[in-house]
């Protein structure tokens, strides 16, 4: 009988060894070793929006900076929208699109998948009068080309609002310069 136990907790011991190695290194990597220090870089793009199935929206080229921390989380430190136009019913307008609230996005690393929250942009559009602002905010995906060693993301809304109407959200968006493939989320 007690070698039993002894046995079993052995077993326990050995289970409890591999699994939390694992639990500690989920999160952000850089060159696949889990992150020690904040790192920042920076993506971009074209990306869209749409409502009612396309029948309006936004497109533009986009360049996101981002901060992350070591563990699973970072926030977008910089938001700057170039080339934005109206699409759909708002074709031949151009925006001026602004993120607000920015301090409150933030970028989340789970299983090789990316999310960013407390997604806020203001699109205005011109000529003005012609027609309503909109906003887009909410969560969207960031799918990395490889979870280990990002070099590009695509984008697809995960729960997307533009002025309360359900939003299609689309885009693939690089990573700039010497921080490509050298950041990963596990």
């Amino acid at each position: 009988m007690l070698k039993k136990l002894m046995l079993l907790a052995m077993a326990v011991t050995a289970i409890v060894a591999f699994a939390v190695p694992a639990v500690a290194s989920a999160g952000w990597t850089e060159e696949e070793k889990p992150l020690e220090a904040p790192a920042e870089f920076e993506f971009t793009g074209p990306a869209q929006f749409t409502v009612s199935e396309g029948a309006a929206g936004a497109a533009a080229t986009l360049h996101v900076k981002v901060n992350l921390t070591p563990g699973s989380t970072g926030h977008v430190t910089s938001f700057v929208a170039t080339e934005c136009k109206g699409l759909g019913a708002l074709a031949g307008l151009v925006c001026d699109s602004t993120a607000q609230n920015l301090s409150s996005w933030a970028i989340h690393c789970s299983k090789g998948s990316l999310s960013i929250t407390g997604v806020d942009i203001h699109n205005k559009y011109t000529p003005s009068g012609l027609a309503p602002d909109t906003t887009l905010t909410g969560s969207i995906s960031a799918k990395p080309d490889n979870s280990l060693a990002i070099s590009s993301v695509t984008l697809d809304e995960i729960s997307a609002e533009a002025n309360g109407s359900p939003a299609q959200v689309s885009g693939s968006l690089a990573v700039v310069g010497a921080a490509a493939k050298k950041y990963g989320c596990e």
